[in-house]
């Protein structure tokens, strides 16, 4: 009997056999955009998302737009994943970070609206506990002096999951030297509190 039921899950209504997809879909909707303690948007937001995943390998899309039509964004993302270690390069685009003529096309440094990202995580299987660490290396994250900021980020956290998917999650983060993150005020600080239920 039960190796029947488990025949009839892997096929649909039509008896067509399941098969997982290596592709994705999601969409979020939050009261406000809040990153890494950062306010993007004070109003409700939605983020459409798509990514293709194969063995550890990731690519996708993200976007961030909020309902009042003031703020837009649009990330893609490459990742690769092996025992629970992470590497990742995400290209932010912020069509309002550098004035009305900014164009996606335009990739120069001084004049893009794209932040280059490269991260780092790691969360062992078998305990709850993660931790990241970023650093913009090019593009739109520049300082008051129009110089390369480097704004670096690390974040250490846990989460506890429950049944249907559903999980509890709390993290700290905190800048690692004068950067966006801090407006360029001070150096290590924290700068981010989360706890999060999905």
């Amino acid at each position: 009997v039960n190796a029947q039921d488990d025949l009839e899950k892997e096929r649909n209504s039509w008896g067509t056999h399941l098969k997982e997809s290596p592709f994705s879909l999601g969409l979020e909707l939050t009261s406000k955009y809040i990153w890494r303690g950062q306010e993007y948007a004070n109003g409700p937001s939605m983020f459409p998302s798509v990514s293709y995943n194969n063995g550890g390998f990731s690519v996708g899309a993200v976007g961030a737009y909020d309902f009042h039509g003031e703020y837009s964004e649009f990330d893609l993302f490459v990742s690769y994943s092996f025992k629970g270690l992470t590497a990742s390069i995400t290209d932010y685009y912020y069509p309002t970070s550098v004035g009305a003529d900014d164009s996606y096309s335009i990739l120069k440094n001084a004049e893009t609206g794209h932040m280059w990202e490269g991260a780092i995580s790691y969360e062992h299987e078998n305990v709850p506990v993660w931790i990241l660490v970023s650093t913009f290396f090019a593009g739109a994250d520049k300082n008051f002096d129009g110089k390369q900021a480097w704004s670096s980020y690390a974040e250490i956290g846990t989460h506890y999951d429950f049944l249907e998917d559903n999980s509890v999650s709390v993290a700290l983060g905190a800048a690692l030297n004068e950067s966006f993150y801090n407006n360029f005020e001070t150096g290590f600080s924290i700068v981010n509190v989360a706890f999060k239920y999905t």
